[in-house]
């Protein structure tokens, strides 16, 4: 798999020049006020960091990546079920399966409740494709939203500290059986 035409890519190291300018103390203390748009605003530094962790990056990065993961999931399972099968997990390389129950609750929505259930709880680099329905060699689906076309696998790779390198995969279908999650 070529991880450039990835569908969907997430790079928590791609924020590290965000955490440098918060750790050295180079914010923006005086901001233009948002409501007259005439005066400026003094925050305190704990409020710079939090308004330059969130616009540059992090959390709003992070909402993004999920909603597109959402928009995914949902297109494949619709019934918010999904079967998942790991393989070389960690640095012992296992491998497993399970069936997962990822219907939005509690304001998660399906990719931050699918991500919570399904992937290692620590930092990783993930890169996603999907796979096209009927196909017998399964080309890549291509493009956004409505225009992705019919597919009824998602494939992950990640990378992380006991997978420094990636190869760690996660393919993900709607279950064939009747759901019982793991």
């Amino acid at each position: 798999m070529n991880r450039k035409e990835s569908l969907l890519e997430w790079d928590p190291c791609g924020f590290d020049w965000q955490k440098s300018i918060i750790e050295d103390g180079e914010l923006d203390l005086e901001v233009p006020c948002q409501t007259c748009h005439h005066g400026v605003i003094t925050q305190t530094p704990e409020q710079a960091a939090e308004a330059a962790w969130y616009d540059y990056g992090s959390e709003g990065e992070w909402d993004y990546f999920t909603d597109e993961l959402s928009q995914l999931l949902a297109a494949l399972a619709p019934n918010d079920k999904v079967s998942v099968e790991g393989a070389n997990m960690g640095w012992l390389h296992r491998s497993g399966y399970a069936t997962l129950d990822i219907s939005p609750h509690r304001g998660d929505n399906r990719g931050t409740l699918f991500l919570r259930k399904a992937m290692p709880n620590t930092d990783f680099h993930l890169w996603a494709w999907a796979l096209l329905k009927g196909e017998e060699t399964n080309p890549f689906a291509t493009g956004e939203g409505s225009n992705l076309g019919p597919f009824d696998t998602l494939l992950f790779e990640i990378a992380h500290h006991d997978a420094p390198t990636g190869g760690e995969t996660y393919t993900v279908t709607a279950p064939t059986e009747d759901f019982e999650e793991a």
